[in-house]
This record gives structure tokens, C-alpha cells and sequence, in this order.
């Protein structure tokens, strides 16, 4: 038997070039197997002990964490000048996130 947490991935648009999908708790369960199929924007993560595997349904993402992550804030390049970089915040307020849908070249910093 393994105990399963269900989230549904929320996406949460930071700019115009990035969109980040934050997961909302649904519930707890037992399962008896693992499931074959997992509906679209879902997210399983299934404890065995201290083995954690994640398991997604259709996310439009363009980068996929390996597992969720706690990030408090996300910043992003707001101006370049001489070398010297700015940054653009915003706060998450520490939601769990696993999937990144960025614009090509766009650089992030985490935290």
C-alpha cells in the first residue's frame, strides 16, 4: 500500500515571458497500486517508505523540476547595464512548484 498526495497544478503567469504552476494540496489517499492514468494538470506524489516518486498528467510546461521545490520567490532580468543586472521579483509565498513555461533565453533565479 503507499500513501499518495493529489495536487492540481494552478499556473500563475509572472510576466509576459513566464508562467510558473503552483500546487494546491486536493487530499491524501491509500492506493493499492499505482495509477495508469493521472488527469490532465495533476499531480500524484506517492510515499513508499522514504522513496518519493512524482507522477504528472498533461502540464504545458517547458521545463519540469524533478521534484517539487518550495520557492518563496522567482526573480528575472528586468534591465542590463554595463555588465550589471537587474532583478524583478515576486513572491510566491512559498508554493510548491514543478513546472516552468518561460520564453527562450529568459534566465531565473530562484529562491
Amino acid at each position: 500500500m503507499f500513501r499518495a498526495e493529489i495536487y492540481k497544478a494552478h499556473p500563475r503567469a509572472l510576466s509576459e515571458k513566464l508562467t510558473v504552476f503552483i500546487l494546491s494540496k486536493e487530499k491524501e489517499e491509500n492506493l493499492d497500486e499505482l495509477p495508469q492514468q493521472i488527469e490532465e494538470n495533476n499531480v500524484i506524489i506517492v510515499i513508499d517508505g522514504i522513496e518519493i516518486q512524482v507522477l504528472a498528467g498533461k502540464i504545458d510546461a517547458d521545463y519540469v523540476f524533478p521534484k517539487p521545490l518550495l520557492v518563496n520567490r522567482v526573480g528575472f532580468p528586468s534591465s542590463i547595464s554595463d555588465g550589471n543586472v537587474s532583478l524583478n521579483y515576486v513572491q510566491l509565498n512559498g508554493g510548491n512548484d514543478i513546472r516552468i513555461k518561460g520564453k527562450p533565453g529568459l534566465a531565473l533565479h530562484l529562491s
